[in-house]
């Protein structure tokens, strides 16, 4: 009974979080991923809503790590997760070229490449 409690807490809050993506309610998205993470819930939904809310947040460095281990969590990668990572490392990548860190620039680029074959 205590896993299939915990197992419906996690489905709660990652509902929860859905419907407040939705709402654009992102400070909450990121406490309600989080919570359910840490009850066991790590998984790549949890970590591609975060991710989200993340980005619109502007914390494109977070956003990045979720999805890059949301990603690595599904055997052979997630094409939408695969496509929003990419996205967000070109976004990044642009930052930087402006920033004129073109190294960095390059990384990420090249890490973007990786990810779209």
């Amino acid at each position: 009974p205590a896993k299939e409690l915990e197992a419906l807490r996690v489905a709660c809050l990652l509902n929860r979080a859905m419907a407040r993506l939705r709402l654009g309610k992102w400070s909450e998205v990121v406490a309600d991923t989080t919570r359910a993470m840490a009850l066991g819930g790590e998984t790549p939904k949890a970590l591609y809503r975060r991710a989200t809310a993340l980005i619109s947040l502007n914390d494109d460095v977070a956003a990045v790590s979720d999805l890059r281990n949301a990603n690595k969590s599904v055997k052979g990668g997630d094409r939408l997760i695969g496509d929003r990572l990419c996205k967000v490392l070109q976004q990044m990548a642009d930052k930087a070229i402006q920033n004129a860190q073109v190294r960095e620039a390059q990384e990420l680029y090249e890490e973007a490449a990786a990810i779209s074959k």
